[in-house]
């Protein structure tokens, strides 16, 4: 392990309150949409707070700071893939939490960091599940996108 000037200061320094801040309310957002979407549905706020993080940069319309674009971009990928939200989850999310549910798969659907066979089995477990009134509203509002 090499030890340069620069990564012995940032190894010695302690975080600024921003990192601190901006750590804490990335751990909430994962336990949000890891546990808490799956359990029940959340709390108008909470529901509002996931889906801002989840938006890609490209949904931003004004687009005038690349670097927090990119940075949003980042902690979106991170959320996903950290959440370990598999397809067969998918059913629990759908009718605890549907808006959140059509994010997720919008997402998944659009970004080129997802495999073929990853969307298929989402699609898939959506297309299986029983259908209800949530399931329904789920497809209707993915259909534009699969055209």
């Amino acid at each position: 392990l090499w030890l340069t000037l620069t990564s012995l200061r940032l190894l010695l320094l302690p975080d600024s309150q921003e990192d601190i801040i901006e750590q804490e309310r990335y751990k909430e957002l994962l336990d949000l949409l890891s546990k808490k979407s799956l359990e029940g549905p959340l709390p108008p706020d909470a529901k509002r707070k996931l889906m801002e993080a989840l938006r890609t940069a490209k949904d931003d319309a004004d687009g005038a700071d690349m670097d927090k674009d990119n940075d949003k971009e980042q902690v979106a990928q991170r959320l996903w893939k950290e959440s370990g939200l598999v397809a067969t989850n998918l059913p629990k999310l759908v009718e605890q939490n549907p808006l959140l549910a059509h994010v997720i798969l919008e997402r998944l659907l659009l970004t080129n960091t997802t495999s073929e066979e990853e969307r298929n089995d989402f699609l898939s477990s959506l297309v299986g599940m029983d259908m209800s009134l949530h399931s329904m509203e789920v497809v209707h509002r993915l259909a534009p996108l699969l055209h």
